[in-house]
């Protein structure tokens, strides 16, 4: 696992052995949200990933609409229902779970 820092704040890449990554455990303090440093922190952690990987991906929790805003105001689309429930078969959760244009 990558650990890249930005803004001060950690964030990994999770590396799947295809061409695709999953962005995880993207959290912004709280003292920092609302200032646009979830976007921030998106934005160079996809310029990162795209060095590397055609296909960038990640989940969000359904409750969670904030980091859902920023994800798409940041360029994520949902994945294809099949896809997501394929993904979420083994998940505690029904996440919602976003590309990369």
């Amino acid at each position: 696992m990558a650990a890249i820092t930005v803004t001060g704040l950690v964030s990994r890449v999770r590396v799947a052995l295809e061409e695709k990554v999953e962005l995880a455990h993207l959290i912004v303090r709280p003292s920092l949200r609302g200032r646009g440093v979830g976007r921030r922190l998106i934005a160079e952690l996809v310029a990162e990933a795209l060095k590397h990987y055609p296909a960038i991906f990640l989940r969000v929790h359904p409750d969670n609409a904030p980091a859902l805003r920023s994800y798409l105001g940041a360029g994520f689309t949902d994945v294809p229902a099949a896809d997501a429930d394929e993904w979420n078969s083994d998940q505690p959760t029904p996440y919602r779970w976003l590309r990369y244009r």
